[in-house]
């Protein structure tokens, strides 16, 4: 909603001009290829380092043994009901 009404300058005029996120992604290509390849390089990286973390043996799916404040219970039976809690909270939004 706010990015409809709201926008961050753009001083090289590049996303300014188009309406469409598509049409932006065009006009970098055709006038900075360089730049094109760096975005799908940085989106390929990202896909690459998150299917690697996710296709440990015995992982479940979606835990990429990331919790640097160690949010995540010792106890099964808390861990249980975070995730339930979660997984409502998850169908609730949709």
């Amino acid at each position: 909603l706010v990015q409809s009404f709201w926008h961050l300058p753009d001083p090289s005029g590049v996303f300014d001009s188009t309406d469409s996120s598509f049409g932006a992604f065009n006009k970098v290509v055709s006038e900075r290829p360089w730049a094109a390849i760096q975005i799908l390089l940085a989106i390929f990286a990202v896909e690459v380092l998150g299917a690697k973390t996710q296709a440990k043996p015995g992982q479940a799916p979606g835990d990429l043994d990331f919790d640097p404040f160690k949010v995540r219970s010792d106890d099964p039976e808390i861990w249980e009901a975070t995730q339930l809690r979660e997984l409502k909270n998850g169908r609730l939004a949709m």
